[in-house]
């Protein structure tokens, strides 16, 4: 085979253009130290850093979430701890006070006075804020501060009296319903029907059917059976839905129930959790339970609202987050203060410092008890006070201990992150002498290849022009 000058020289062209790319490479990984510029370069260390810097990403995320959770958690340990000074100072100084044999009625009734302002106090802390949220409102609330007062001085938990459950904001319940997507998927959920504070208890006991498919909208009721049927056309929506449980030919089917139930009280009736599409989320027939103005307290108290901190949330089969899979935020405030009632010599006794508070201060102010009398009247008070603020301090100890965990938690997240930098380091970059070491090695090797070529390669006459 001949081997000609112009073989030579394209062979020559070849290997110095592929030197002087490998010098370019090297000089480039000594500016950055990167140990690829494309992950086409590397797929395999590419797909490493993707990874490391994915769980970089979600760790800031993570740590973002600490911080403002506990933040919150901090805030309400200081409200808490407020709330227990002042129930710490009730009990030891002003209701033992008042009722030894030689506070006369007067000291009594100041004493009681004092009783009644530090339930204002502590409804005060009880609502305290932290950015645009209540801190003790649970997992609801919205923006309304989770504690009042009514009329008759009940405290009130978001409408819910803490000590008997009775839902001042009316009677509701939760319906079921079959929802159908775009997709054609149906899957089953519920919303909940709210009645209304005009509407009340008069429709306590009752249950409501929801049904698709009927020329028009109307409404059957069974005062025997005591049952609510609704019937509502192919294509209602929620707001069709809404509209109908507004209307004064609902108003006119319950009055069946109650005649007092007026066209201003259906106007109180409301939907909430019902999907907003129409006919599909109707389509089958539904039930609910009994409406009720009664609420579960223990629900009420054991509501929760996850956040993910970083401990791989995860839910079961039944789609509720597992709970050591992520922290709960929710934070209700009558699992603080108490609620339910307990009845001991057959007289009920609240378990709330607040109700306490207050029938504490009525019985000092009582003229008619004294001595043994007003001891014996005062006693289970008194007990069921000091329980609940033992349960107060339990509360608070978990604020501490929810603390220290988040701590925990955030100097596990910066450890991780620590070794996941370092890793990424390892596999994105290179060491810098290596690179430099490298770099030089190109270089002396295209300096060489330009001496090899000034050897073998043959002038021409433009070279001898030139």
């Amino acid at each position: 085979m001949r081997i000609t000058t112009g073989m030579i020289s394209r062979q020559y062209n070849s290997n110095l253009n592929r030197t002087t790319a490998q010098l370019n490479k090297a000089a480039t990984t000594a500016y950055d130290n990167r140990a690829f510029e494309k992950p086409s370069e590397d797929p395999f260390l590419a797909g490493q850093t993707f990874q490391v810097r994915r769980q970089l990403a979600l760790n800031e995320n993570y740590t973002s979430n600490i911080e403002n959770v506990k933040g919150a958690v901090s805030s309400a340990e200081t409200a808490v701890q407020t709330v227990a000074n002042v129930l710490s100072n009730a009990y030891s100084s002003s209701v033992l006070r008042g009722i030894n044999g030689t506070s006369n009625q007067s000291d009594r009734n100041t004493i009681a006075d004092q009783l009644q302002t530090m339930q204002r106090a502590i409804v005060s802390d009880m609502n305290a804020e932290y950015g645009n949220r209540y801190l003790f409102s649970g997992a609801g609330g919205g923006g309304q501060a989770p504690f009042s007062v009514d009329e008759s001085g009940n405290l009130l938990y978001r409408g819910i009296n803490v000590d008997t459950g009775e839902n001042t904001n009316g009677a509701s319940t939760t319906v079921s319903y079959n929802y159908k997507d775009a997709a054609g998927v149906t899957t089953a959920k519920s919303m909940q029907i709210n009645f209304g504070s005009g509407i009340g208890d008069k429709l306590n006991g009752y249950t409501v059917s929801i049904t698709a498919g009927g020329a028009g909208n109307s409404a059957a009721v069974d005062t025997t059976a005591k049952t609510i049927s609704v019937t509502m056309k192919t294509d209602a929506t929620k707001q069709d839905l809404q509209d109908y449980l507004q209307s004064g030919t609902f108003q006119s089917s319950l009055s069946s129930i109650d005649s007092s139930i007026t066209a201003d009280d259906v106007k109180e009736i409301t939907i909430s959790g019902m999907e907003e599409t129409g006919a599909d989320a109707l389509q089958s027939s539904t039930s609910s339970t009994q409406i009720t103005d009664m609420v579960d307290l223990d629900t009420l108290a054991g509501e929760t609202s996850y956040v993910d901190v970083g401990l791989g949330m995860k839910t079961d089969e039944n789609g509720k987050v597992i709970d050591q899979s992520a922290y709960n935020v929710a934070m209700p405030g009558i699992n603080f203060l108490g609620y339910g009632t307990t009845t001991q010599d057959g007289e009920t006794i609240p378990k709330n410092v607040y109700s306490l508070l207050g029938d504490m201060a009525d019985i000092l102010k009582d003229d008619s008890l004294s001595g043994e009398a007003l001891m014996d009247k005062i006693r289970p008070y008194m007990d069921n006070f000091s329980n609940s603020q033992d349960e107060l301090t339990a509360q608070q100890s978990q604020l501490g201990t929810n603390v220290n965990f988040l701590d925990s938690t955030t100097t596990y997240i910066t450890n991780v992150n620590l070794n996941l930098t370092t890793r990424d380091e390892s596999v994105e970059f290179v060491d810098s002498s290596d690179a430099i070491t490298n770099y030089s090695m190109q270089l002396f090797s295209y300096q060489a290849a330009l001496q090899v070529g000034s050897k073998i390669l043959q002038p021409t006459l433009l070279d001898f022009m030139n």
